[in-house]
């Protein structure tokens, strides 16, 4: 049996039925070629293995043939599993909508595994907007990064507005190692849950950066909780949402640390705006510690801007969009574009802007 969904394409600018099927993948093919998308920039996967087409093919060969260990179960416990080893410092971020066989399907639990000394970094999701109804639903994220390794990883949610969508990712960092993470959460879906469970050994370090824009009535709720476990450990967790109408954003950081963690780190930062009197926003920040000689501190921004300061933009030319739209673009250029293509940073930065366009904005 095949479900159709109503699929809304901001740069076509008009709805278009799709089906979860046979025709499943043809349908994604045809949507990127009429959204001018080249071949080396498809971002997703759908078909087979004899379907592949013959860059994907060429991209998992090139992975391998570097040492990376590429394994997935499309049924059963529905896994893609991808391991780099030892000292491989890969250049070019791996794209899992890229490598994967079955992208499509619910439910997916991806594992990824750093050797030691290693360099890596991995997108989850697509920003290109048309795509959000098909992205794979990552139900289950498990990360090990070995010692003195560094990790990037840029996790994308944008989905329809009647999905309720939840995920769960488990993030463990091994001596010296550094993680660095950015999340951003387009069009929520009527409900989306996040929720991470992080460990920091000796001397290691992770940042966590969240940023949302919502409309209509999504509801994001994020929870994450980071235990520093060794000497000299730190964490960095800062959240940036951005919200419409009735959505709400609820967030909840905590960085706990434990028992023998001398020397730890560790600071909590959240930021908001609503741009309508019905949006809210609640921030739950937490810092627990059981050693003394530690560094733990938060803060907050939040609420509307002072008529002194939009007119002062305003002045330079900017409107009310303009500026809204500079507020959101300058986190994701810290955060989150440095992970992406040209073309996909385009893509999303259109996609923001359309989030804007035709509302009203109120600092």
């Amino acid at each position: 049996m095949k479900h159709k969904k109503a699929l809304f394409l901001p740069e076509i600018g008009h709805p278009r039925e799709m089906s979860y099927g046979d025709d499943a993948r043809n349908f994604v093919i045809s949507l990127m070629d009429e959204l001018s998308v080249s071949q080396n920039e498809r971002s997703i996967m759908l078909g087979e293995v004899d379907e592949l087409p013959e860059r994907f093919r060429a991209k998992r060969e090139r992975l391998r043939s570097l040492g990376v260990r590429i394994s997935e179960s499309c049924d059963g416990d529905n896994t893609l599993l991808l391991e780099v080893p030892n000292d491989i410092k890969l250049d070019f971020p791996i794209f899992l909508l890229e490598v994967s066989l079955c992208a499509i399907r619910p439910n997916r639990s991806i594992k990824i595994k750093v050797g030691k000394d290693a360099m890596a970094s991995f997108v989850l999701g697509s920003p290109v907007p048309a795509l959000y109804a098909i992205n794979p639903v990552i139900s289950k994220l498990d990360v090990e990064v070995e010692a003195a390794s560094t990790v990037r990883l840029a996790m994308l949610h944008s989905y329809l507005n009647q999905m309720e969508f939840s995920s769960s990712s488990r993030i463990k960092i091994g001596n010296g190692a550094t993680v660095e993470a950015s999340i951003l959460t387009l069009k929520a879906g009527h409900i989306l849950r996040v929720d991470g469970d992080v460990e920091v050994a000796e001397n290691g370090f992770f940042r966590l950066s969240e940023t949302s824009l919502l409309e209509d009535d999504n509801l994001k709720a994020s929870w994450v909780h980071v235990k520093l476990t060794g000497p000299n450990a730190r964490a960095e967790l800062s959240s940036s949402d951005f919200n419409f109408d009735s959505s709400s954003a609820r967030t909840a950081f905590f960085v706990e640390v434990m028992a023998g963690a001398h020397g730890a780190a560790g600071s909590i930062f959240s930021s908001g705006i609503n741009f309508s009197e019905n949006a809210t926003q609640l921030f739950l920040p937490g810092l627990i510690t059981h050693e003394d000689d530690v560094d733990l501190h938060h803060g907050a921004s939040s609420g509307k801007w002072t008529t002194e300061q939009v007119e002062y933009l305003r002045t330079r030319g900017l409107s009310l969009h303009d500026i809204a739209i500079l507020l959101v673009d300058s986190i994701l250029s810290a955060s989150m574009y440095p992970l992406l293509t040209d073309r996909l940073v385009e893509y999303t930065k259109r996609y923001v802007a359309r989030i804007f366009r035709g509302r009203r904005i109120s600092f």
